[in-house]
């Protein structure tokens, strides 16, 4: 059975302002090479950090130390250059390193300088590959407009951007903006064609790259049965790529850089992408985020590694079987995307064909670091809270409730949606529990902040869905709870508001009382990093939620609420925090308990002399 992935591979942050750039007026080019130290340096020898790229979640970067005769360079060149970097032949590392320094072209009114690369080949050689020239004719890039340095020369007059997409850190939303720019260029005059059925993006055509499923003929064969569109993304034009995920209603296949293409794009493909690894890389997750992608990401426990470094790939993987992981594939898609899948039977399962055993991976590892991680064997790094959710929302939760009509209902009552996006940002959430949810308006607007953020976060709502007291007793309240049968119709609502939000997989309600839940969680030791507490507002019900759900914080997550306006309110939570020895944070209509480590991750240093932070008071 596939789980659906919640952890990444690196670091996943999205950065709205952009990047800074840095204007040399000294500074000395080495020429790429492969055994001795190349990039820009300053005439001390000492590395330019603007110009320094990091590979890998630990931001590790390959700077040797120029020999003092290399700094001896000859004349000095006074055109103006715009650094662009590296230029890297593999499809995803020129886009996402390549690229990630030409955001100041967004400019058009900006003066037009040389762009100076790195590479190993000269800037003809390089238009020779057909995704380069089409991405840098998008730009009206030619190969005039390219200069790679044969040897070292001094420059005194080099712009140097910093990078827009760090690998496995951060990107910045200018990366996006670039990107949609090109795809703008490339689509220009194309007719997009609509009913075509879903995607999927096979690499059993590829001589080489970093990952592959050895097995995934199978696999490919199964979709292709299921009336889906088998593609090899190689074969394309860059155009065309792009064109998939603008067209398609859902694009599936294994991780790789061909999903990358859809930054290209506005999201209207649905991504579903199966991950050899427990954790995919995080520049999935980054790009997604930028992008605003709708994608999850899928995993099969028993997937093990079965090469390293054989033929031309880095790591070989085998899936246990390839058709059953179709299936739940096409299956969950047929679900949560209707028509993306041809009303067809799939065809029944068949016997997977025999494979040889594993082969062993190599007792060391290769001289550089892989470019993915082991994966992780089943129960590594589990919590708690994982088994909660796979034993409550196992992986056909949300597509046998997809399979039905629910009503969607867009009167609400939440608000201040600045607050909740400025929490989730601070603190990140990977698991959060609401108490009170009603029809799921405010937590269908945390998962949006969430995936916005590429946080594989998940939400709890905790309701009866059966309404309080007020909405039974108070006749003008009574229409809100929509009776059917005698009895309220609130789930239902919820239910049809998160799938039509797209927010399956990430939302789950618990349909038991605060006080039960409470129970219930500890029981299961589950933990969460926000817990926000919307249930009944009487002084009884407010003590008890606040009593059942602070054991359940996660160390350094934040419990807060709504609906400070409401005296009775306020002074419950005041009089809980007092008994603590606790502090009150309050903005607008909510409050914030001051827990340990709460005030530092919200405003840094130096919180404690201030009375006021950031439209927080402390009443």
């Amino acid at each position: 059975m596939l789980i659906q992935c919640r952890e990444y591979w690196g670091r996943v942050e999205l950065r709205e302002t952009p990047p800074e750039t840095v204007l040399l007026t000294d500074a000395i080019y080495l020429p790429f090479s492969r055994d001795a130290a190349w990039g820009l340096f300053a005439p001390d020898g000492s590395a330019i950090e603007a110009a320094v790229d990091t590979h890998g979640p630990d931001a590790a970067t390959e700077i040797l130390q120029p020999a003092p005769d290399a700094l001896r360079a000859g004349a000095a060149h006074t055109a103006p250059y715009l650094y662009g970097g590296v230029l890297n032949p593999h499809y995803g590392h020129f886009l996402i390193n390549s690229l990630a320094r030409l955001w100041p072209l967004l400019d058009a009114d900006r003066p037009r300088r040389r762009i100076l690369f790195h590479g190993a080949a000269q800037p003809e050689d390089w238009f020779r590959l057909p995704f380069v020239r089409d991405a840098f004719g998008a730009l009206d890039l030619g190969p005039q407009d390219i200069a790679i340095l044969p040897r070292p020369t001094r420059l005194l007059d080099v712009e140097v951007p910093a990078t827009s997409f760090r690998e496995q850190q951060f990107i910045h939303r200018a990366y996006a903006e670039l990107c949609r720019r090109i795809g703008s260029a490339l689509l220009r005059g194309r007719a997009p064609r609509s009913g075509l059925p879903a995607a999927y993006l096979t690499k059993t055509g590829l001589a080489e790259g970093v990952g592959r499923i050895v097995n995934e003929e199978p696999l490919e064969r199964r979709m292709r049965e299921a009336g889906i569109d088998v593609v090899r993304p190689e074969e394309l034009t860059l155009a065309e790529q792009a064109a998939l995920f603008m067209e398609r209603p859902a694009v599936l296949g294994t991780a790789g850089s061909a999903f990358h293409t859809s930054i290209f794009v506005p999201p209207q493909a649905r991504l579903m992408v199966l991950s050899p690894i427990p954790g995919p890389n995080s520049n999935f997750a980054m790009i997604d985020a930028a992008n605003g992608n709708l994608a999850e990401y899928l995993h099969d426990p028993g997937t093990e590694v079965a090469a390293q470094n054989e033929g031309a790939f880095i790591t070989t993987f085998r899936l246990p079987d390839p058709i059953a992981a179709a299936d739940e594939m096409i299956e969950r898609l047929r679900l949560l995307r209707p028509g993306a899948v041809p009303a067809m039977s799939v065809p029944p399962p068949e016997p997977a064909p025999p494979v040889p055993p594993p082969v062993p991976a190599p007792a060391s590892p290769p001289a550089s670091p892989p470019a993915s991680p082991p994966a992780s064997p089943p129960g590594e790094n589990r919590m708690p809270t994982d088994d909660f959710f796979d034993e409550f929302f196992p992986a056909d939760f949300w597509p046998s409730i997809a399979a039905e009509t629910f009503p969607t209902d867009e009167i609400s009552m939440f608000g201040d949606p600045g607050t909740f996006r400025a929490l989730i940002e601070k603190f990140r959430p990977r698991t959060i529990i609401e108490i009170g949810s009603w029809k799921g308006h405010s937590a269908n607007y945390m998962a949006d902040v969430c995936r916005s953020m590429g946080l594989a976060s998940r939400i709890l709502c905790i309701d009866t869905f059966l309404g309080s007291v007020e909405h039974w007793h108070l006749p003008e309240a009574r229409p809100q709870l929509h009776r059917r049968n005698g009895r309220p119709t609130m789930l239902e609502r919820f239910l049809g508001n998160t799938l039509a939000r797209g927010n399956a997989g990430t939302v789950f309600p618990l349909t038991l009382d605060s006080k039960n839940a409470a129970f219930l969680l500890d029981l299961w030791q589950v933990r969460a990093d926000m817990i926000f507490i919307d249930g009944a507002h009487d002084p009884d019900s407010v003590r008890a939620d606040l009593t059942g759900y602070l054991p359940l914080l996660a160390p350094g997550g934040v419990l807060w609420g709504d609906d400070y306006q409401f005296e009775p309110l306020a002074e419950a939570v005041h009089a809980f925090a007092a008994e603590r020895g606790m502090q009150v944070m309050v903005s607008e209509r909510k409050w914030v308990l001051v827990t340990p480590g709460v005030l530092e991750t919200m405003f840094g240093p130096g919180f404690a002399a201030r009375t006021a932070w950031a439209g927080w008071v402390h009443p």
